[in-house]
């Protein structure tokens, strides 16, 4: 603590002076905190001088709180921030994975997924449970990496019945994160220009197995993205227009929800949604 008391001092950020019965005194306290690896060993042992004030202090009158400082850890979610932005990422949890999986030490792929179609022919699976697992730990995985939103759903689909060719298609994801286990989420700044942006696109009869077409949208906030989705539709089209507007009426959808809850929040949008 006097580490970081003279740290203050030597920064010229405060100093102390005798009090005044004619000033209103803020209240301050000290904060002890240990910073922790992504790996759970110590970082740093740290400590900080804080006014006693920020909202929490409210809330904690109605509910038990606790104030535990600037997030870097946690569920597995790995932030790191900079005076430009937020980037969110997994990488520790990929890493842990490939042990997992045995793969650590495959070649890795630049593409998630093959040219080959998946279907319903092939050798069943002796042990489906180890493939049932590995695409669950991958669905959590795309809390961060959107680029497999696709093909995480593609396998997600055969979860009853799973073959062998099924299980190489994972492989094939493994791998690929294999050589893009640093990739994320960044967020830069927040410009004061709110702009909303979304994409959408659908395939046709993409299922050789049910003829459903698969859509997808992603929608941006400025430059960040936040919003994403790739899902199999529900029926069967009949067209590759009707594909689309189908996929073009989710995303729709999902822009009303996010411009709903700007505005519970009180943001207010600069324009317009572009899709």
């Amino acid at each position: 603590m006097q580490e970081e008391f003279n740290a203050l001092q030597s920064a010229g950020t405060c100093a102390l002076v005798p009090s005044n019965p004619s000033q209103n005194l803020v209240r301050c306290k000290s904060v002890f905190r240990i910073k922790r690896k992504p790996d759970g060993s110590v970082d740093r042992y740290k400590a900080r001088l804080v006014a006693k004030g920020d909202v929490i202090s409210q809330l904690s009158v109605q509910f038990p709180v606790k104030d535990l400082g600037d997030l870097h850890y946690f569920l597995e979610l790995e932030v790191q921030r900079s005076s430009i932005g937020i980037f969110i990422h997994q990488s520790k949890y990929v890493l842990d994975l490939l042990k997992r999986t045995k793969m650590d030490g495959a070649k890795p792929y630049v593409t998630p997924l093959g040219s080959a179609k998946l279907d319903h022919t092939g050798a069943l699976l002796a042990n489906p449970a180890e493939y049932r697992q590995i695409v669950g730990v991958l669905q959590y995985l795309t809390w961060t990496r959107p680029d497999l939103s696709f093909v995480v759903n593609l396998v997600y689909q055969f979860m009853h019945s799973p073959m062998d060719q099924h299980l190489q298609a994972v492989k094939r994801i493994l791998r690929y994160l294999k050589g893009s286990f640093g990739h994320g989420l960044w967020f830069p700044q927040v410009s004061s220009s709110l702009k909303l942006k979304a994409f959408s696109d659908a395939d046709w009869a993409g299922c050789s197995w049910d003829r459903r077409s698969t859509g997808g949208f992603c929608i941006f906030l400025s430059h960040s993205l936040i919003s994403w989705s790739a899902k199999k539709q529900h029926i069967v089209t009949c067209s590759s227009t009707e594909a689309e507007y189908r996929s073009l009426a989710h995303t729709a959808a999902e822009i009303t929800w996010i411009c709903q809850l700007f505005t519970d929040i009180g943001f207010q949008l600069s324009s317009l949604p572009q899709i």
